[in-house]
């Protein structure tokens, strides 16, 4: 008789014990924040279309005055390309916090080279290119338009206008 004494009160206690509220354990409230930016930071060797390779370039952040990440006035998230297209570097907007793999090229003009000619230099658009501009792995099919048709006689150099079609592969 006593065993059951016994039992019967480890197993009213037990069931006490189980049943109690759980109590909720305050979080540290950390989140981690994603830089969309950080998938197209390195350097990249960039190729023709038939495979030819043409130039390297890289792809950074780019972080202004106070933290703000802005080459213009304001406070924006950008991204510097150096030596794109072997000539220029460029600075683009692009928010931290954008979805996707799309880098906009956006429109430069004038925009200058390392030896002071002026050029146009622009992202192309259209239903046919769906593809291009866009991160695919370490692929960036590059589409855009470079032209300095505004300035050659200015800039006493030689008239080039390209609707240029090139492969960035991250290295």
């Amino acid at each position: 008789m006593n065993n059951i004494f016994l039992i019967s009160i480890f197993i009213i206690i037990s069931i006490f014990t189980s049943c109690r509220k759980q109590e909720n354990i305050p979080s540290n409230n950390i989140t981690i924040e994603y830089d969309n930016r950080d998938q197209f930071v390195g350097i990249y060797k960039v190729y023709d279309t038939t495979g030819v390779y043409l130039y390297n370039f890289e792809i950074e952040k780019k972080v202004g005055p106070n933290g703000n990440e802005c080459p213009w006035d304001g406070v924006c998230d950008s991204l510097l390309i150096t030596n794109f297209a072997n000539n220029f570097d460029v600075a683009i907007l692009h928010q931290k916090y954008f979805e996707g793999n799309y880098l906009d090229i956006g429109v430069q003009h004038p925009i200058l080279d390392y030896l002071g000619n002026r050029w146009h230099l622009s992202r192309l658009g259209g239903a046919d290119i769906d593809n291009f501009n866009q991160l695919n792995n370490d692929t960036l099919l590059l589409y855009f338009q470079m032209s300095n048709i505004a300035f050659y006689l200015e800039d006493s150099v030689p008239y080039y206008d390209c609707i240029c079609e090139q492969t960035a592969i991250k290295q």
